[in-house]
């Protein structure tokens, strides 16, 4: 179901790793129910013509931004509630257990972001942009 907030493809796709055939099943069918990353767009782009314009003022897009959530939250529900149904009728069967090993939590250590983030990018960036700058110039050419 998380990962159907990304992408509902990547969200079949990584169903393959349930074991049961019956629980695979009932998650593909309920994955559509999420709203993925596509489709934002176009329910934010409703929930303003539609919803946010009888509003005026501020209060526009925070109704539009209400709608919009509103619309994940039905996602959810629905996607929770047409499991649940389908598990209890059509595709019913004993819940298999999952277990899923996650590596081992490391706290982050500030500095070693910090240096990976400023010097390794940042400067990586900055120096990239500026060879580009100076070898766009007509009078000289240096080469990085």
């Amino acid at each position: 179901m998380c990962m159907g907030l990304g992408c509902n493809a990547a969200g079949v796709v990584g169903c393959r790793i349930i074991d049961s055939p019956r629980e695979k099943l009932v998650s593909i069918l309920t994955n559509s129910f999420m709203p993925c990353n596509g489709r934002f767009p176009f329910l934010i782009c409703i929930a303003s013509i539609f919803i946010g314009s009888y509003f005026a003022g501020a209060m526009q897009s925070v109704i539009s931004t209400l709608a919009v959530l509103g619309i994940i939250i039905l996602g959810v529900v629905l996607t929770l509630l047409i499991s649940k149904i389908l598990s209890k009728t059509i595709l019913k069967g004993m819940p298999n257990s999952f277990i899923l090993e996650l590596p081992p939590y490391r706290k982050p250590q500030i500095g070693k972001i910090l240096v990976r983030s400023i010097l390794d990018r940042t400067l990586f960036v900055l120096r990239k942009s500026h060879c580009r700058c100076c070898a766009s110039r007509t009078d000289y050419l240096v080469v990085c």
